[in-house]
């Protein structure tokens, strides 16, 4: 479209514009400006907000063409608005909305009251007295996610400040209206699932959202911070593997696009220490009781108190045992990786298929293998005596 600029302020690098027909929209609210180009006849801007201010819109551009006397008040220009950017924030903001009553009709006492819209996500501030989780948050994403798959119609309407107070429906900041109520309130309405004052873009059926996926979360009872994004499509595959990775990106504390570096990073340290724990290992001695069974000894090595640890740190004492007392049998447990585990080694003359007798002895919870002189695995319960009268059995 053509207009003309009205006025024009060089502050801090960017030009502060007022136009007689202005098509970009306001910030506000957490919604941020429209987005666009102006070109006059030697010059070119890049539009990069536009905000009220009293009674006029005043857009923020940077010069990108041309110098800076030749924009002045009077000038002709050509106006271009970013539809792609528009669009982008309208679909953010009616997924806000979404998100925002999905999380307050599921959770008791959880109050949203600021939104932001960026770039690439949006963060929704609220208060909640108890603990955020992952669980809670997929609760409220698939509701909102229900919602738009209603393909509900987005209505927007005009009350006056009686009818908006009168309105038990309607959610506003209602102290800051009361302190200063203006002639119309602008209402926006999800179907009836939501309805908030709102002066910001929205699109015209929820179906356009696309879906709204839930990005990460942070904070402590009751402040908390959760970001959110809205996607083209959203499928029950997706939803399966990104929830595995938004947990896991969150826990590690980097953005998805990192946890290939970070992962590789970890391998590396991992074959550092691994390096570094096989050269102790000779010289690390652990505690061992002795039990008698049947003219042989029974050596336990028992870490599960040590809290997690490299299962492989049992194997050179519990091999050194074998070989110091041919007849004897000797066993290690620890957790390592968050199970338990175990493994058994005998003497060269213990009459004792370790393997065999592993696969004989299910029950017991051990799963494994290995081979006649040694086995590891991973166990539920350690009960010693039941496992040595197994062993006993067999002898």
């Amino acid at each position: 479209m053509e207009t003309v600029i009205d006025s024009v302020e060089v502050k801090g690098g960017s030009f502060l514009i007022v136009l007689r027909d202005n098509p970009f929209h306001q910030s506000g609210g957490g919604q941020p400006g429209g987005r666009g180009r102006i070109s006059g006849d030697n010059f070119e801007l890049r539009v990069e907000d536009c905000r009220g201010k009293g009674d006029v819109s005043v857009i923020t551009a940077k010069l990108i063409k041309g110098a800076v006397d030749d924009v002045i008040p009077g000038a002709r220009v050509e106006v271009q608005v970013d539809l792609d950017w528009q669009a982008w924030v309208a679909r953010m903001h009616s997924g806000e909305h979404a998100l925002s009553r999905a999380l307050e009709r599921n959770f008791q006492g959880l109050r949203v009251f600021k939104v932001n819209i960026g770039e690439d996500e949006g963060l929704i501030t609220l208060d909640y007295p108890e603990d955020l989780t992952w669980d809670k948050l997929w609760i409220a994403e698939e509701e909102a996610n229900r919602v738009v798959n209603m393909d509900l119609a987005v209505r927007i309407e005009e009350l006056t400040g009686d009818q908006a107070l009168q309105d038990e429906a309607l959610k506003a900041n209602w102290e800051r209206l009361q302190l200063d109520m203006p002639d119309s309130i602008r209402v926006v309405s999800l179907g009836d699932y939501d309805r908030v004052a709102c002066c910001g873009l929205h699109v015209e059926s929820t179906s356009q959202i696309g879906g709204v996926l839930v990005t990460g979360f942070k904070g402590s009872p009751s402040r908390w911070e959760v970001r959110y994004t809205v996607e083209p499509v959203r499928s029950a595959l997706l939803d399966r593997w990104s929830r595995v990775v938004r947990r896991f990106s969150r826990d590690v504390g980097c953005q998805p696009e990192e946890l290939e570096k970070v992962y590789g990073a970890a391998k590396e340290d991992a074959k550092s220490k691994a390096k570094l724990l096989e050269r102790l290992r000779p010289f690390l001695v652990f505690p061992m009781t002795k039990v008698c069974l049947k003219g042989l000894s029974v050596f336990v090595m028992d870490l599960m108190s040590l809290g997690d640890l490299p299962s492989e740190i049992m194997t050179h004492q519990l091999r050194a045992k074998g070989e110091e007392d041919p007849r004897s049998i000797s066993i290690g447990v620890c957790v390592s990786g968050g199970a338990n585990r175990f493994a058994i080694c005998r003497g060269g003359d213990v009459a004792l298929d370790l393997c065999k007798w592993l696969r004989d002895n299910r029950d017991l919870g051990l799963k494994g293998g290995g081979s006649p002189d040694w086995v590891s695995g991973v166990f539920g319960d350690f009960n010693l005596e039941l496992w040595i009268d197994r062993m006993k059995g067999e002898l």
